[in-house]
C-alpha cells in the first residue's frame, strides 16, 4: 500500500503546488484547510481548524496520514496587524500538528520560512542562529521549537520568497503583478529588501519528496538574491520565471518598504532543519 500524503493549508498559494505536485505523482494524498476556504482540485478536502486539537485529531482519524506536509499559515501580511492570531495559528496550530503526528509515528515536514532571520549575515546555514525581526518571523521561529520539540521524525523547510501563479482563486502577489504588466500599469516596488526566490513549483517538488524520502535532507540549490525592484523589471523578471505579458507595465520605484520587515533571505533557496538526539529541544 502507498504510503499517504496529507497536506494543510491546501487552498493557499504552495498549497495549490503541492497538491498538483501529488497529483502529478499519482500519490494518494488528502487535503485539509479552513471550513470557508475553496476546494483544490482532486483532493478529498476537510475543514479543519488546525488550533483546536479535537479538529486537527478527527482529520488525522479520517485519514490516518504517513506524511503531513504542514503549509498552513497565518498570512504574514496580517501577523503585524493581530499578533495573538498569529501565535495561535502558526505557533498552536503547529504544535498540534506536530504532536498529531507524534502519535501515530507520521513524518512530518513543516514549512518555514527565511524570515527568521534579520538578514544582517547573509547567506545563513541550516544552524546559523534565529533572530526574526517581524511578528511573522517570530511565530514561525517559535513554530520551529514546538515542531521539533514534539515529533522526532519531523523536518522544518525553511522556504525563502516563493512566486508563480495560483492554482485557485486566491490571487496573490505574483498574479497581480502579471496582470499589471499585462495592462501596462505603473508598479512601485522597494529596493531595500533582497530574498532568494523560489518557483512554488521547484519549492512543492522538493517538499513533497522530504516527505517521501527518510533522510532530512535537500539539495543545495543556489540562487541569486534580488530586490523586489529587479524582480519585477522585464528582463530580470524574465531570467526568474516572471514572464510579461505583451510589452509589459512599467516601474515607477524604487520605493522603500515600510511594512512590519522580516530582512532579507538567505542566499540560498531552502533549508533543512531535522529533529533529532541533539536537536529535539530549542537551540539558539
Amino acid at each position: 500500500m502507498r504510503a499517504v500524503i496529507l497536506v494543510t493549508g491546501a487552498t493557499g498559494l504552495l498549497g495549490g503546488f503541492l497538491c498538483a505536485a501529488l497529483r502529478a505523482r499519482g500519490a494518494p494524498f488528502a487535503a485539509c484547510s479552513g471550513p470557508s476556504r475553496g476546494r483544490p482540485t482532486g483532493a478529498d478536502l476537510h475543514a479543519v481548524d488546525i488550533t483546536e486539537p479535537a479538529s486537527v485529531a478527527e482529520v488525522f482519524g479520517d485519514v490516518r496520514p504517513d506524511a503531513v506536509i504542514h503549509a498552513a499559515v497565518f498570512n504574514a501580511a496580517d501577523c503585524g496587524r493581530d499578533p495573538a492570531r498569529a501565535a495561535l495559528v502558526n505557533v498552536t496550530g503547529s504544535a498540534n500538528i506536530a504532536k498529531a503526528c507524534a502519535e501515530i509515528g507520521a513524518r512530518l515536514v513543516h514549512v518555514s520560512t527565511d524570515q527568521v532571520f534579520d538578514g544582517e549575515a547573509a547567506p545563513y546555514d541550516e544552524h546559523a542562529a534565529r533572530s526574526p525581526t517581524s511578528v511573522y518571523g517570530r511565530t514561525k521561529a517559535d513554530a520551529e521549537d514546538a515542531v521539533l520539540s514534539s515529533s522526532q521524525d519531523a523536518v522544518v523547510a525553511r522556504m525563502p520568497l516563493l512566486f508563480g501563479p495560483t492554482q485557485n482563486a486566491r490571487l496573490g502577489f505574483f498574479d497581480h503583478q502579471l496582470a499589471s504588466l499585462r495592462e501596462k500599469k505603473t508598479m512601485r516596488l522597494f529596493d531595500d529588501e533582497w530574498r532568494t526566490p523560489l518557483s512554488l513549483g521547484v519549492a512543492a517538488e522538493w517538499l513533497v519528496t522530504l516527505a517521501t524520502t527518510p533522510a532530512p535532507s535537500l539539495p543545495d540549490a543556489r540562487f541569486p538574491r534580488i530586490s523586489a525592484f529587479l524582480a519585477g523589471h522585464g528582463d530580470v523578471g524574465r531570467s526568474r520565471g516572471f514572464r510579461r505579458g505583451g510589452s509589459g507595465g512599467s516601474l515607477r520605484g524604487p520605493a522603500r518598504n515600510i511594512a512590519d520587515r522580516a530582512g532579507d533571505g538567505p542566499g540560498r533557496a531552502g533549508m533543512v532543519r531535522g529533529a533529532g538526539p541533539d536537536d529535539a529541544a530549542p537551540g539558539d
